[in-house]
C-alpha cells in the first residue's frame, strides 16, 4: 500500500488550490505554484511546499509548508521549526506557514513550540498549525466539493465504508484519466488501512465502478504485473529494487546506472516502497532524481 506522505504529496500536486482553501489559516488565499522541497541541509526534504498569495487579488506571497504525519513523533516541533527556517532561508521572499497533518489517532503537540531560558523567559517560539483528521466531521468534507481531498475521507470522524459510494461518484467526475485513477487508488489504499482489507474488498466486489476507475491508470496493470513477476509482495529487496529500475529504465534511461548503484545501498523496505509509489508519476528527470534520493 502507498505510504501516507508520498500519497499526500501527489494528491496535493493534483489539486493544490483545494488544499490551500482547506488548510491555509486565512480564507481567500490563492495557489501560486509548487516550490522544490529539497532544503539546503542534506538530507532534509519537506513533504510539500507551496507558494500562495493572500489576499488573492494584489496580496503578498507566502509559503505553505505541509508535513504528513502518521504517528506521534516527540521531535516533530523541532523538525517543523527546522524545515520552516531552512525554507525561509531558501525562499527569502516568503514567510513560511507550517501545517502538520496527522492521519491516524495519536498524541499530538499543542502549538506554539516554546523554549525557555533559566529564568523562565521564552527564548524562542515557533507557531504552526495541527490538523487531526480524525476530529474533522466526514459530512463537512463530503459537502465541500473539494474532490482532491476525498482520498482522506476514511480518516475522518464518523467515516464508514458506505461513504466510499459517494466518494466514488465524485471521483468519476475528474476529467483527467490518470489523476482520476490515481486519486481513486489512494482512496482505496487509505480505506483498507482504516476499514480493513476484507471489508473494503467486499465493497469493491459490489461497486464495479470504483474498481474500474482504479484500473484506468496506465500504470496500474504494469505495477500489478511487475509486482507479480518480481515478487514485490514477498518484500524481497532485490525484487523491489528491480521493480523501481524497470520504471527508471523505461522513463529515464540516462539515470539507469546511477540509480542502480544507489538502490543497491538501500535496504530499508518502506523507503524503497515509497519510491515505487512516486517514480511512475514524476514529470521529469529532476523530479525522478529527487524521488530516488540521487
Amino acid at each position: 500500500m502507498a505510504s501516507n506522505d508520498s500519497a499526500f504529496k501527489l494528491l496535493v500536486q493534483y489539486q493544490p488550490q483545494q488544499y490551500v482553501d482547506r488548510f491555509f489559516p486565512f480564507p481567500g488565499a490563492v495557489y501560486a505554484g509548487m516550490l522544490p522541497t529539497e532544503l539546503a541541509r542534506e538530507p532534509l526534504r519537506a513533504d510539500v511546499l507551496l507558494r500562495v498569495r493572500y489576499p488573492a487579488e494584489g496580496g503578498q506571497y507566502y509559503g505553505l509548508h505541509f508535513e504528513a504525519q502518521t504517528k506521534a513523533d516527540k521531535y516533530i516541533e523541532r523538525r517543523l521549526c527546522t524545515y520552516n527556517l531552512l525554507a525561509e532561508e531558501q525562499y527569502d521572499d516568503l514567510v513560511m506557514l507550517s501545517t502538520v497533518v496527522y492521519f491516524e489517532r495519536c498524541p499530538t503537540p499543542t502549538p506554539p513550540w516554546q523554549r525557555f531560558g533559566p529564568d523562565g523567559r521564552v527564548m524562542h517560539q515557533f507557531d504552526y498549525t495541527v490538523v487531526k483528521l480524525w476530529e474533522i466531521p466526514v459530512a463537512d468534507w463530503l459537502s465541500s466539493g473539494q474532490v482532491g481531498l476525498l482520498p482522506l475521507v476514511p480518516f475522518l470522524k464518523g467515516a464508514t465504508v458506505a461513504d466510499l459510494e459517494g466518494v466514488s461518484e465524485a471521483l468519476e467526475q475528474i476529467p483527467d484519466p490518470l489523476q482520476r485513477a490515481n486519486t481513486t487508488y489512494y482512496t482505496i489504499s487509505f480505506a483498507k488501512r482504516v476499514f480493513t482489507v476484507p471489508v473494503v474488498n467486499d465493497f469493491l466486489r459490489r461497486n464495479k465502478m470504483i474498481d474500474t476507475l482504479i484500473k484506468e491508470s496506465p500504470f496500474y496493470s504494469e505495477i500489478i504485473e511487475l509486482g507479480r513477476e518480481e515478487g514485490v509482495v514477498t518484500g524481497e529487496l532485490q525484487s523491489i529494487r528491480a521493480t523501481i529500475m524497470r520504471f527508471v529504465q523505461k522513463r529515464f534511461p540516462d539515470l539507469t546506472a546511477e540509480a542502480e548503484k544507489h538502490l543497491a545501498t538501500i535496504s530499508d523496505i518502506p523507503t524503497l516502497e515509497a519510491m515505487i509509489d512516486v517514480i511512475p508519476y514524476v514529470p521529469d528527470a529532476a523530479a525522478a532524481r529527487a524521488a530516488l534520493g540521487l
